[in-house]
């Protein structure tokens, strides 16, 4: 009996966000500086700018190639994208497109402490209780009586 084989081939990144490389890395030292820089607590948003070369075709997520392009790069970065304890830093990005101006799209950033995403969560979680353990925040599904949304 003959065991199937598949070629498998390697991992590549795509292209164009390669060539964004650069540019997210400077983006993401400069959010890292300027949270340094605002205190313990404070996590400052940093402005950026991307040139849209490739047209301005938008995919099913409102972002063109060029967007998604930074968008991937940004993740890719290895202080953002790898867990700690493979040696990635201590980091997690937000990102917010804010307008596009003639063939130029607006963007900030900021990065967060990756643990305090985690810690607002756990307190947000006790405030508001569990589904599981509170049996006011069950629904009975239909014609139990405690639907959610009754017709």
């Amino acid at each position: 009996m003959a065991a199937n084989i598949y070629p498998v081939m390697a991992y590549q990144r795509d292209p164009l966000s390669v060539r964004y490389d650069p540019h997210a890395q400077m983006l993401i030292t400069r959010a890292i500086t300027a949270h340094g820089s605002g205190g313990r607590a404070t996590a400052r948003w940093v402005r950026g700018a991307l040139e849209l070369r490739h047209g301005f075709r938008e995919d099913e997520g409102g972002r063109t190639p060029d967007e998604r392009a930074l968008l991937r790069a940004l993740y890719h970065d290895p202080r953002i994208h790898k867990p700690r304890k493979s040696g990635g830093g201590p980091w997690s990005l937000q990102v917010q497109w804010t307008g596009r101006l003639n063939a130029v799209s607006m963007l900030r950033l900021r990065v967060l402490k990756d643990t305090s995403g985690a810690r607002h969560a756990r307190a947000r979680r006790r405030r508001e209780g569990s589904w599981v353990a509170n049996d006011e925040l069950r629904s009975g599904g239909i014609g139990s009586g405690r639907e959610r949304f009754p017709s």
